[in-house]
């Protein structure tokens, strides 16, 4: 186990039942044809359930945002490594923290509760069931006569935004009124509302007065209300004041008593939907303790007899005075013992007056303030006052009267009645946590549910079990869930993590423990021992800080530390088996474990793996640059005095460093939330494991996002500008410094003695005016005199300046001749000066430039400055930042005149403006136009090419004099407003981004394109941010170099010595991950270049980077074709990084079809035979060798060139016309010229970034797609092209899925689904039923199951678990209904069909010629393996294109048609290259065109024409090196791929 990873029974997806060993610490290659099951074993098996076991570990509300982990089908896998290094963290004193909440068992409860649990009315125990509309009428019917009754539907609640076209649509529908957050609103009225704050909105259905005949108008209310919300109706008594929900969903029969929809949040007492109202979830209230308040009885009021107002008696005080008021009122004798006062007296001064008293209160500074109301009593003023405060002292000083009592409302349950009202086993779920643990265990072990409810619950039942398991296994079976975290020992809490550990069953980690036997009867300790040697035992290390004999005795490796505390430790006196500790003389723990054993002594040790971690100079705290050895796959014991450095070592140097490795390879927005986590002192650690497994993720769309940001390198750009850039004026071009004050003091007292010094303040620079003001005030102020560009003046004088020329003015603060003693003058004339010019100080000495100096950064020549530089400031994600203007992105997105007016020959009136086209004269938008254009003489039936510029921008641009709108809407209402005309351009673009609708944005999106930011100029941030420079380029120069540039800047930075020690580990960073970058290739990016351009391999390649510069060991590496878009120049850097992964002690299992990447490999697993239902079976593994020598092998076969795809005998020359593009400029295309010969199979090849993309997808493509189907694209920059007009059709293939959703799959997908459904149709059983074809689809009503809608499963939602998938009770899967299933074609239903692989229904559908057709070409492009109904989202990206070509070829060839494919062989094994290559030249010999952007030598190889890009990538990139035939290419020395390709077609 210990150098295996060992898999038994995977049975996912297709897999069949296999077992097989694969070695660890290698680099391992699975391959195998496209579908025969790769990617099940690699991924969706051994990587899934890696995934899977970590996260148990985490706590449940971070799982949500990991989301679901579901196990994978397979018995078991040993040996899966690494997983996580525990967690330490002390038990919450948070008093909502129970035991049930802190093991997270409680959240597996709710979970329980709300899927399988059932609600009882508490006063009459039936069962209780949703609500019919009858049975909401009948409880209407009990209110009295003539109330004023409102039904209310509430539709949003508590959400954030504007809903604006929300209102709008609803007042489409018909409704007049809603009500918002409280307040009453007409819809044809404006609603403006707060974007950032929550909303309810509630939609008025109807008013109603309960009378005789009104119940039909209020089922008809109640059912509109209800089908609104889906479920849910108010009705609110107008008369009453109150409001009642009803709901479709839970309600008593009998008494109406109803429960909400049963969800988890239901049942957490944190949640105010499930907590108890009156003690809000806590199970328990503060209250005023009688005692607490009066402690002496025997006193009086004046003695001091109340607490609270004990130091108050005769004082002033506003609180005495209104007490005593309240005493006066009710004659309560102030000298009398407390102990003798009536039961009424006591409540007078505790709870209060009784009815209003008038009264005036005199303030000490005299003010007399008089009032009518209640007094409080000194009980409920307390109480109140608790409640109300924000003061944590006063929130104590409160606390101090006051006592806790159990909660008369729940009982201490913490729950309200709703919840406990719900049952699982005859328990509710405050009963359950309420039990022993022990008892627990029983329970759930006995726990009786239908088969229906085990299938959802069987899960959470498990795992509830388990739990509980390991709970009572450490010896705290006696604990209850509902027991609080707070009063838990240190034993205790520690023994509840350690059990939660021991549930992930993790291999590989090297768990730290601190003391678990603290608090643990010697009865339970054989318990906790035998769990610590499990976890061992399991193949994992642990590291225990600890005390106790009998562990020690248990243990396999023992260190002692010492020999005394503090300064007298951190030493190691001893370190080795507890045998070797005992005969240690040193060892003052060796001495005490030589005695009385109360535990045996194991008979044999292990001799582990012979691996260690090995501490070098470990120095952190009181350690003395101690050197020390852990075994790996041991117990380890760390011991000593208290104090001598065990925690020093086990957690602040080896878990630390542990810890700090794993947060540096998560991305630096999650380690904003993690902390800081600075390295320990110590020199190295080698062996550290375990890490992180490789989290495999797309790359981020989101505009934000950029290389530099997804391989982290701009956080340590943020960071390096931050400390060490210089700030320079843009204005000047000078640099900008700060200093404090005692620094400019500093910096004048080092000048001579007896130096005249004048300091100033400047308060204005280069400024027009007169500045009368400024000088009357600084008269007022007391100054003497100023400098007015360059001349002193008296203040005393007339001072006239000439308002229209630029002025200098600087007051003079003091005149000082410098000795020692003037120190505290010169700091406070400073002081002064900066704070009267904000910042800023001018220090003239005779003879000498003047000294200028700031306090912020600060020019001293205008008024540019800087606030003091932070890493934010350099980020484009935050205000601080980032471009006012476009927010930081770099572009603006606007609506294009050229999108929405495509065709200039239309009119106004015929759809000339495409969003308006197709919309009806009653809509707003068409009657405000006809408004604009009769008031300013449009015609609207004007072609668009005819309007003037003038006409056209009050079209689009809208109008600055306001103009009336009077008109009817649709539904009747009148709109009235005086405004501006907004224009069309304005309002798209206003409604993209403020709608809530995401089909609205959608819509709206197609007509928008993204223009530079003309602020910025693309460059993301602030102009005085980018004035912030490091070598004379800003942090925006630098990200737009590419890598290699990058990486060759930071290698001849020269700095000063102060900041080359600031930036020295920030520099090291940044050049480690930039090499890290160019040894996978990727070179030629820029860091500002957008992730969502990336492509899927060099997205893959920047993840592989940041991986290989986190340095960890022991870790389990998954990678999925990594070589792709990798050109074979690059590859072997490739191939290098990741030899250089496994060679730190790493497994790697990569799913690859690369040539050169398997015949390096270590471990070769060759999965089979075929795809599909054919494949998902281990033909051959071992060596490359091996592998290549076993004629089983089809991978074998081509690595050994006993198959191979050869080279064409002849070229085709095509058909003599060519789509040529001149001056191609998009990204790095250097304005170039290119010729595509139509009729051929065309390559576009060149090395990765050298521009193959921009000049095939971006120009090319959308040139053709603009051209031929008018589609709303915009090209990329190119100066013309030609031939257009030999092209009558575009289509791009891509491995894009050919559908999101299960519902689609390859039968609609081309078509033959149709047909299909024809023959059903055509049956005489059909014919007799009258059931056309519409009845065989499952996505429409008639034929499908209405249950389950026609999935034919129902998703149960289990939260943190993954959703549960329940086949349908009523059609039982089949997606249809029983009727439509009797209907049978040749014995078969349509569900029959569905469930055929092609091959098979090929022979079936083999007399209907259509079908049959349709069905030959999923044959020919190699998917007879597939199922006619199998769910798209599960087919693979080579699948799915080949669908897409398999639909194409259907269609009847035109020799006009142009096919574009991007690297198709992505995924694609080297025989189903050759099918795909079968599928590309019947194309072509059709007489269409094929162009394909490729790396892949095969297919380069049998191209007819070649274009060849370079010769490098990004910058030095976007050139023609090469074109024509392969073999010209391969002659040309130029071209990178002309040097491999002529080793191909020399083979």
């Amino acid at each position: 186990m210990e150098d295996k990873l060992i898999i038994r029974g995977a049975r996912e997806n297709n897999l069949k039942n296999i077992n097989i060993d694969i070695p660890k610490n290698k680099l391992v290659i699975m391959t195998g044809l496209s579908g025969s099951g790769k990617t099940s074993l690699a991924f969706d098996t051994i990587y899934a359930e890696g995934q899977r076991r970590y996260v148990e570990s985490l706590s449940a509300y971070a799982r949500q945002f990991l989301g679901n982990m579901e196990k994978p089908d397979v018995d078991a896998i040993e040996g899966l490594s690494p997983a996580i290094a525990i967690d330490q963290k002390t038990t919450s004193n948070n008093p909502r923290s129970t035991v049930g909440t802190v093991t997270e068992i409680y959240d597996y409860l709710r979970l329980l509760y709300a899927r399988v649990g059932k609600a009882y009315c508490p006063k009459h125990d039936v069962v209780i069931e949703s609500q019919t509309i009858k049975q909401m009428a009948d409880t209407i019917d009990q209110y009295a006569d003539g109330d004023r009754l409102m039904v209310v539907a509430r539709v949003v609640k508590r959400k954030k935004g504007t809903f604006k076209d929300y209102f709008a649509d609803l007042l489409k529908d018909g409704y007049l009124r809603v009500v918002v957050d409280g307040q009453n609103y007409m819809l044809d009225e404006e609603i403006e509302l707060d974007k950032n704050k929550k909303h309810d909105i509630d939609v008025v259905i109807d008013r109603i007065i309960k009378k005789e005949g009104y119940r039909s108008r209020l089922v008809d209310s109640l059912e509109v209300g209800l089908k609104l919300t889906g479920g849910e109706v108010i009705v609110q008594n107008l008369t009453t004041k109150t409001e009642e929900l009803f709901s479709e969903h839970l309600a008593c029969p009998i008494c109406g008593f109803s429960v909400p929809k049963l969800e988890p949040r239901l049942f957490s007492f944190n949640n105010p939907l499930g907590a108890c109202p009156d003690c809000r979830g806590l199970g328990i209230k503060n209250e005023v303790d009688d005692d607490l308040l009066i402690p002496d009885w025997s006193k009086s009021i004046n003695e001091g007899g109340l607490r609270y107002f004990k130091t108050a008696v005769g004082t002033n005080r506003i609180e005495w005075q209104r007490f005593l008021i309240l005493c006066k009122k009710y004659k309560i004798d102030l000298d009398k013992p407390l102990k003798d006062f009536t039961k009424q007296e006591l409540s007078y001064i505790l709870d209060g007056s009784r009815e209003p008293i008038s009264y005036e209160i005199v303030s000490d500074s005299g003010n007399v303030s008089r009032t009518t109301k209640f007094i409080e009593g000194v009980r409920t003023l307390i109480a109140r006052r608790y409640e109300e405060t924000t003061s944590k002292w006063s929130k104590e000083w409160y606390a101090s009267f006051m006592s806790e009592h159990t909660c008369p409302t729940c009982k201490g349950r913490r729950l309200n009645d709703q919840v406990l009202s719900v049952r699982v086993g005859g328990l509710n779920i405050a009963e359950f946590t309420e039990q022993s643990i022990e008892d627990a265990l029983h329970f759930i072990q006995n726990i009786k549910l239908t088969d229906y409810e085990m299938n959802i619950a069987r899960l959470v039942v498990k795992e509830i079990n388990d739990r509980l398991t390991f709970l009572n296994n450490v010896g705290l079976g006696y604990l209850t869930l509902a027991r609080r975290a707070g009063g838990l020992s240190g034993g205790e809490a520690q023994r509840i993590r350690l059990a939660t550990q021991i549930g992930t069953r993790l291999t590989g980690v090297l768990y730290v423990l601190d003391e678990p036997s603290i608090g643990l009867h010697q009865r339970d300790n054989e318990k906790l021992i035998k769990s610590l040697q499990d976890i061992r035992d399991l193949g994992n290390s642990v590291l225990v800080v600890e005390h106790d004999e009998d562990t020690m005795r248990a243990s396999d490796f023992i260190v002692d530390i010492g020999p005394g505390a503090g300064v007298h430790g951190g030493q190691v006196i001893c370190a080795g088996t507890p045998e070797e500790v005992m005969n240690c003389k040193d060892s003052i723990t060796g001495q005490y474990l030589s005695g009385n054993r109360k535990i045996e002594v194991p008979q044999k040790r292990r001799k582990g793996n012979g691996l260690f971690i090995e501490v070098k100079g470990a120095k952190e705290h009181n350690l003395k640059n101690i050197n020390v050895k852990f075994p790996l796959g041991k117990f380890n014991v760390v011991t000593g005095v208290s104090g001598s450095g065990k925690s020093s070592l086990a957690f602040d140097t080896i878990y630390a460093e542990g810890q700090r490795r794993y947060v540096e390879s998560l991305s630096a927005y999650a380690r904003q939330f993690l902390g800081g986590t600075k390295k320990p002192d110590v020199d190295s650690i080698e062996g550290l494991s375990p890490s992180i497994s490789i989290d495999q993720k797309t790359t981020n769309n989101n505009p934000r996002s950029t290389v530099g940001t997804v391989t982290e390198i701009y956080d340590y750009f943020r960071l390096l500008f931050a400390r060490i850039g210089v700030p320079y004026c843009p204005n000047h071009n000078i640099p900008i410094t700060s200093q404090s004050i005692e620094e400019m003091t500093t910096q004048i007292m080092n000048e001579e003695d007896k130096t005249k010094l004048i300091i100033m303040s400047p308060v204005i620079y280069g400024q027009k005016g007169t500045f009368k003001d400024l000088l009357d005030s600084l008269r007022k102020d007391g100054y003497v005199r100023v400098k007015i560009d360059d001349e002193v003046k008296d203040l005393s004088e007339e001072i006239t300046l000439d308002k229209n020329k630029k002025h200098n003015i600087l007051v003079v603060i003091d005149r000082i001749i410098k000795k020692e003693e003037a120190r505290s003058r010169i700091y406070e004339a400073l002081e002064l000066a900066c704070k009267l010019s904000k910042g800023k100080a001018v220090v003239e000495i005779p003879g000498r430039k003047d000294i200028v100096m700031s306090e912020s950064f600060a020019c001293p020549h205008c008024d540019f400055s800087l606030e003091e530089l932070e890493p934010r400031m350099f980020s484009f994600n935050a205000p601080y930042g980032s471009c006012p203007d476009c927010k930081g992105l770099g572009f603006k997105q606007k609506i294009s005149e050229q999108l929405i007016i495509p065709d200039k020959e239309k009119t106004l009136a015929r759809g000339g403006i495409e969003p308006l086209a197709g919309m009806d004269d009653q809509n707003i938008y068409i009657k405000k136009l006809e408004i604009v254009c009769d008031k300013f003489g449009i015609d609207m039936n004007k072609k668009m090419k005819d309007l003037t510029k003038k006409e056209l921008d009050i079209i689009l641009r809208g109008t600055k004099e306001a103009i009336e709108f009077n008109f009817k809407t649709r539904s009747g209402n009148v709109m009235n407003s005086y405004e501006p005309y907004e224009g069309i351009l304005n309002n798209l673009e206003r409604r993209y981004f403020e709608t809530n609708s995401e089909f609205i944005r959608d819509w709206l999106g197609k007509y928008m394109v993204e223009l530079t930011c003309p602020t910025c100029l693309g460059k993301r941030l602030k102009k005085s941010v980018l004035s912030v420079l490091i070598n004379k380029k800003n942090i925006i120069d630098l990200t737009d170099m590419n890598i290699d540039k990058l990486y060759e800047f930071f290698d001849n930075l020269k700095l000063s010595k102060e900041k080359e020690k600031i930036a020295k580990l920030l520099i090291k960073e940044i050049k480690s991950r930039l090499e890290f970058l160019h040894n996978v290739g990727l070179g030629y990016l820029t860091l500002s270049r957008s992730a969502s351009t990336l492509s899927g391999g060099e997205a893959q390649r920047i993840r592989l980077a940041t991986q290989i510069g986190s340095q960890l060991t022991g870790v389990l590496y998954v990678l999925d074709e990594p070589s792709i878009g990798l050109h074979q120049r690059d590859n072997q850097r490739l191939i290098d990084s990741l030899l250089k992964m496994r060679d730190i002690g790493n497994t790697l299992i990569v799913v690859e079809h690369d040539t050169d990447t398997m015949l390096q490999a270590d471990y070769l697993v060759d999965v089979g035979p075929g795809a599909g239902e054919h494949g998902g079976r281990i033909v051959a593994c071992g060596t490359p060798e091996e592998v290549i020598q076993n004629t089983n092998s089809l991978t074998g076969d081509y690595l050994s060139g006993r198959k191979k795809i050869e080279v064409p005998l002849k070229r085709r020359k095509g058909n003599g016309k060519f789509i040529e593009i001149k001056g191609a400029k998009e990204n790095n295309l250097k304005n170039i010229n290119v010729k595509f010969p139509l009729g051929n199979l065309v390559l576009v090849t060149g090395v990765s970034g050298s521009g193959k993309s921009s000049l095939v997808n971006q120009i090319l493509y959308k040139a053709l797609a603009l051209n031929v189907y008018k589609s709303k694209v915009v090209p990329g920059k190119y100066r013309s092209i030609k031939g257009i007009e030999d092209v009558d059709k575009v289509i791009d293939i891509t491995q894009d899925p050919i559908g999101r959703t299960p519902r689609s799959n390859p039968a609609t997908y081309v078509g033959v689904f149709d047909d299909i459904r024809d023959v059903f149709a055509q049956t005489k059983e059909a014919k007799i039923r009258g059931y056309e074809k519409g009845r065989f689809s499952f996505n429409v009503k008639g034929g499908r199951c209405e249950a389950c809608y026609g999935d034919g499963v129902k998703k149960i939602s289990m939260n943190f678990l993954p959703d549960v998938y329940v086949p349908c009770e009523v059609c039982g899967g089949t997606r249809f209904n029983k009727e439509t299933l009797e209907v049978k074609y040749k014995g078969k239903t349509i569900y029959d069909v569905l469930g055929m692989r092609v091959e098979e229904a090929i022979e079936f559908f083999e007399n209907h010629p259509k079908i049959k057709r349709k069905l030959q070409v999923l044959m020919d492009v190699g998917l007879g393996y597939i199922k006619l109904g199998q769910s798209a989202p599960t087919l693979s990206g080579g699948e799915a294109s080949r669908v897409k070509l398999a639909k194409e070829l259907q269609k009847k060839p035109t020799g006009k048609s142009v096919f574009i494919l991007d690297e198709p062989t992505t995924g694609l094994h080297s025989d189903d290259i050759k099918k795909l290559l079968v599928i590309l030249n019947r194309i072509v010999d059709n007489g269409d065109t094929v162009i394909v952007i490729e790396h892949n030598l095969d297919v380069i190889k049998v191209a007819d024409y070649i274009i060849d890009l370079g010769p490098e990538g990004g910058d030095l990139g976007g050139q023609v090196v090469c074109v024509g035939t392969p073999e010209k290419v391969a002659k040309c020395k130029e071209s990178y791929t002309g040097q491999y390709l002529k080793r191909e077609l020399n083979k």
